[in-house]
């Protein structure tokens, strides 16, 4: 799992280095999604890899923090 964790996170780390962020609506759907997914990829690593025991799901403050990332 912390393979696949790796590797989920690299398309992230190539898209930011693409170059400017799409603007508007679509631009912020975007950002958002992806902004979901790495919160989902941190409580994944907070659980030890260990997703048939505890399924990471995002709360409350979580969302806050995509929010905020987003934008």
């Amino acid at each position: 799992m912390r393979f696949q964790v790796k590797r989920a996170r690299a398309p992230d780390a190539r898209g930011r280095a693409a170059g400017p962020r799409p603007a508007r609506r679509i631009g912020l759907e975007i950002r958002t999604i992806v902004a979901g997914g790495l919160r989902i990829l941190d409580k994944i690593e907070a659980a030890g890899y260990d997703v048939f025991n505890r399924r990471p799901a995002l709360a409350g403050l979580d969302w806050a923090r995509v929010l905020l990332k987003a934008l």
